[in-house]
């Protein structure tokens, strides 16, 4: 009756230990926020990251701060800031697995002194392997 039991343990276990693609993200998001908030540029911090399962979405929340801290020039630049995202998501060695998963990236950037928020783009999975723009 044992010799029963052992493999049937087992295996649970080994199902248990497997997690989804989503539940890994979930997890590191988690992980990496509470390293938060940490510069990732001049006068850019990262606040957190979180992984939205429903909408197998990446959101990364950037704080500007400083001398990029301001709401008219954001919104002058918005669609050159854009494409500049877009380079680096492309370029990034997180993107080849999520494009593999068909999982988005969004990007948002509030201003440290307002609250506002001065850019929010996605980014997702073309037909052609590479990541585009999702317009709203």
């Amino acid at each position: 009756m044992k010799k029963i039991w052992i493999p049937i343990f087992m295996s649970l276990i080994f199902v248990s230990c497997q997690k989804t693609w989503e539940q890994k993200y979930v997890e590191e998001a988690k992980e990496l926020t509470m390293t938060c908030p940490r510069s990732i540029g001049e006068d850019i911090w990262l606040d957190s990251v979180v992984f939205n399962v429903e909408s197998k979405t990446l959101i990364r929340y950037n704080r500007v701060t400083g001398e990029i801290d301001n709401e008219e020039e954001f919104l002058a630049k918005q669609n050159e800031l854009k494409e500049a995202l877009l380079s680096e998501v492309r370029n990034s060695v997180e993107s080849k697995t999520m494009i593999e998963h068909k999982a988005n990236i969004r990007l948002i950037y509030i201003s440290g002194s307002s609250g506002k928020t001065l850019l929010d783009c996605t980014f997702e999975p073309m037909d052609n392997g590479v990541y585009g723009i999702r317009e709203k």
